[in-house]
């Protein structure tokens, strides 16, 4: 069923996944005019596994390298955070 309560936990199960991935939500926001974390925020909607993510976050470090694999985002957010690395580098060099 589709409630309100959901939909606020999955995207708090978000914003929380990527906080601790260390993604940059205005870099994130910008990566291809936003479709990708558009695509993302709607996934998460979606996913079937917002108590085992949640449960999953309860116990897992504050920092991650990857998202778990169970997560239907997580070739997005690796995708992001090779993005971010990149131009965290590029900026870096000049």
């Amino acid at each position: 069923m589709f409630t309100l309560d959901r939909v606020d936990r999955q995207l708090g199960n978000l914003a929380e996944m990527m906080e601790r991935l260390g993604l940059d939500p205005a870099a994130v926001a910008r990566h291809r005019l936003g479709f990708v974390v558009s695509s993302a925020v709607k996934t998460c909607q979606a996913c079937p596994s917002g108590d085992v993510c949640r449960d999953w976050l309860l116990r897992a470090t504050p920092t991650l390298q990857k998202a778990p694999a169970f997560c239907p985002n997580a070739g997005r957010f690796a995708e992001l955070l090779v993005n971010q690395m990149s131009a965290d580098f590029a900026g870096r060099r000049h």
